[in-house]
C-alpha cells in the first residue's frame, strides 16, 4: 500500500558537504581496462575535472588467457611448474592498475579468484576450478602478500594505502563459492567456514606487506545470516592466520 511522503526542501540553507557516495564503478572484465575503449572511458571521466572514482575490478588472481570475455577476465599471475614450484607474473597486473592510477582512480581490488594451480579441486577444469578454496593456505597467503608487495614497489605506500582490499565476491552464492564439488557436502555452513579462512589468510597476506594497507568485506549478495555470522566471528573467533581472537575489518 503507497502512502504519501511530503519532503520540503530549503535551498538557501546550507547543511554541509555532501558526500558523493556514488562515485563508483565495477565491472568484471578485468582486462577491459587497459584496451582503447577502456581507457577511452577513463579519460572521459577523469576530463569532468571532478575527481577520479572507486572502481571495483574482479579477477585479480584468475586463471585464463588474459583476454576479455563478458562477465569474465584473467590475468594468469599465479601458475606452477612441474615441479610445484609456483611462479608469479604481474605484467598484466601493471597494465590493469597502471591505467587506473594514470586516470587518478582508486581501485577497490577482489582479491580472487582461485588460480588453477591453486584450486583445491583443478579437476573440474579451469571453468570452474576458481570457485574453491586453495589447497595450499600457506601458498595463498603467499600470493597475496607477493601480489601487495609488488603493488608497493611499483607505486608507493603512500598512493596504495589509499586503495582497498576486499577478499572473494559474494562467497554466500555457492554459484561464486564451492568447499566441494558435491552439493551434499558443500553445506551453506562449511562455506560460511571456508570462506572466514580464506580471508584470514588473505588478509594476513596483504598485512605482512604493509600492516596499514586496508583490508574489509565481505562482498556479499544477500545472506544476512552469513554477514552476522562473519562479523560475530570478527570479535570473538580465533583468526585461522595467526591463532588470536579476532579479526581486523578496515571497512
Amino acid at each position: 500500500m503507497m502512502h504519501p511522503v511530503t519532503i520540503s526542501i530549503d535551498a538557501k540553507n546550507e547543511a554541509g558537504r555532501l558526500g558523493r557516495l556514488w562515485r563508483c564503478i565495477g565491472y568484471c572484465e578485468i582486462n577491459w581496462t587497459y584496451t582503447p575503449i577502456g581507457k577511452q572511458v577513463f579519460r572521459a571521466i577523469q576530463e569532468l575535472g571532478d575527481g577520479g572514482l572507486l572502481v571495483r575490478v574482479m579477477g585479480a588472481f584468475s586463471s585464463g588467457n588474459r583476454r576479455s570475455y563478458p562477465g569474465w577476465g584473467s590475468t594468469n599471475c599465479y601458475t606452477e611448474d612441474a615441479d610445484g614450484c609456483a611462479h608469479y607474473d604481474w605484467s598484466i597486473t601493471d597494465r590493469v592498475y597502471d591505467t587506473l592510477v594514470e586516470h587518478g582512480c582508486k581501485p577497490l581490488i577482489v582479491l580472487g579468484f582461485m588460480p588453477h594451480d591453486l584450486s583445491a579441486h583443478p579437476e573440474t577444469g579451469p571453468l570452474d576450478s576458481w570457485r574453491y578454496p586453495p589447497k595450499d593456505y600457506q601458498r595463498w597467503q603467499e600470493l597475496n602478500f607477493r601480489f601487495a608487495e609488488h603493488l608497493l614497489e611499483r607505486y608507493g605506500k603512500e598512493e596504495v594505502r589509499t586503495w582497498f582490499f576486499a577478499p572473494w565476491n559474494e562467497p554466500d552464492e555457492r554459484a561464486s563459492f564451492r568447499c566441494d564439488p558435491d552439493v551434499a557436502r558443500d553445506t551453506p555452513q562449511r562455506r560460511q567456514e571456508e570462506f572466514l579462512k580464506l580471508f584470514d589468510y588473505a588478509a594476513a597476506g596483504i598485512r605482512a606487506a604493509d600492516e596499514k594497507l586496508r583490508v574489509g568485506g565481505p562482498e556479499l549478495d544477500k545472506n544476512i545470516e552469513f554477514l552476522d555470522y562473519f562479523f560475530e566471528q570478527c570479535q570473538h573467533g580465533i583468526n585461522h592466520a595467526t591463532g588470536k581472537r579476532g579479526r581486523q575489518l578496515d571497512f
